[in-house]
């Protein structure tokens, strides 16, 4: 009996050791439709194998809170069906995507945590490297210069020209989508070390990293994080300062081009603009031209690029659920997503994730970043439980 336990605890860690892999080395790796992630593919039957083994279960709280998504969905796609933009495979993959949230792991794993920053590790080298070949002047490297285009995702910008016309790419540590996503996952490395075991080189090239890519998607799921803990705790008013003179030196190096994209917020066509700004002044103009129903049950699935708004804009996941499916679902999976976070998330991890998957990363059905939320459910913070970053046995 000893030795199955032992086991089941292997299986179950190098099955989400696994996840975490695929979910960065293989995020911008499409099947043959370049719209199928090949983790979709790979990513099910490892859950299926943790359900199986029960190293994880459905947890009946949250699994009640999704049948009410699915059934506001369902209404939603009766109220919406035979639209002209309405799109079958966006509300099966809304469905099948938010379903993992109610699979729940009622476990830490200080295994998966120290894996998760160690592959970090790895990729800032790598980006460092990609940045200085590029300044050498043996070119850019990144992955579509050895997988075809056609086993790529469309609409990420792997090769980000910065300045425009200068032939100098912003560096996405090659397997990443794009710059961006590089600087959130580094960023979210820097939060699980600093939790767990503080190591001083590891910070010194992840924030090498974070100040290369010249993007500031990672400065802000640090930023939250740092006002986070230190509301929470009075030991890191050190941290607090470490901060401050990173900001600082971020200012002092980037500073024309910090002022720059501080200033897009107020221009139309700027990545900030339709980023941060535009997609809430187009649910405003919405809110007061639609009619009662649609307010409430949506536009319908996949449809929000073809409404005619007065800006261009990446929708985040509010309002794009919000216009697509109504403001009802849009309710009831904010609970659901609220209830997870509060039941599966560590502590120290909860301000930063929510920032993660709402704000910074900008999509509903972005498979990576709903896929990399899951998983952090299995990696513990000192916040939450000292004990749980300990070596334990089988886990």
């Amino acid at each position: 009996m000893e030795f199955w336990i032992i086991n089941k605890a292997k299986y179950i860690n190098n099955s989400i050791v696994a996840i975490v892999f695929l979910v960065v080395a293989f995020q911008s790796i499409s099947l043959t439709s370049r719209d199928l992630p090949l983790i979709m593919v790979l990513y099910f039957p490892l859950l299926s194998l943790l359900l199986v083994i029960k190293g994880v279960t459905i947890k009946s709280e949250l699994l009640f809170c999704y049948f009410f998504v699915f059934i506001s969905v369902l209404l939603s796609f009766i109220y919406t069906y035979g639209g002209i933009n309405f799109s079958y495979m966006s509300m099966m993959y809304f469905v099948v995507l938010y379903f993992i949230y109610s699979v729940y792991f009622h476990k830490k794993s200080s295994k998966v945590a120290l894996f998760f920053v160690d592959l970090l590790f790895v990729m800032s080298l790598i980006a460092v490297m990609q940045f200085f070949l590029q300044r050498l002047g043996l070119g850019y490297w990144y992955v579509g210069d050895f997988v075809s285009s056609n086993l790529l995702f469309d609409n990420y910008n792997y090769l980000y020209e910065y300045p425009y016309g200068s032939g100098v790419y912003k560096i996405n540590g090659f397997f990443f989508l794009e710059p961006s996503f590089l600087s959130q996952f580094i960023a979210l490395a820097i939060i699980v070390e600093f939790l767990g075991r503080k190591r001083l080189v590891y910070f010194c090239i992840f924030f090498i990293t974070i100040f290369l890519s010249k993007t500031g998607s990672g400065f802000l799921l640090l930023l939250v994080f740092f006002i986070f803990v230190s509301l929470q705790k009075k030991e890191y008013f050190l941290f607090s300062i470490v901060m401050s003179l990173l900001l600082s030196v971020l200012l002092f190096v980037y500073g024309e081009d910090v002022v720059s994209r501080l200033s897009e917020f107020g221009r139309e066509n700027t990545s900030a603009f339709v980023r941060f700004v535009a997609p809430f002044l187009n649910l405003s103009e919405y809110w007061g031209e639609a009619a009662t129903l649609n307010i409430l049950l949506g536009e319908g699935a996949g449809s929000v690029d073809s409404i005619n708004l007065t800006y261009h804009a990446n929708y985040p996941l509010s309002v794009k659920l919000t216009i697509e499916y109504g403001l009802i679902t849009s309710v009831i999976l904010h609970f659901y997503m609220f209830l997870f976070f509060k039941n599966s998330i560590s502590k120290g991890l909860k301000a930063p994730l929510f920032v993660f998957m709402f704000l910074s990363s900008g999509a509903m059905l972005q498979p990576i970043t709903l896929f990399t939320v899951w998983f952090f459910q299995f990696i513990p913070t000192v916040l939450s439980d000292p004990h749980n970053i300990s070596r334990r046995k089988g886990l």
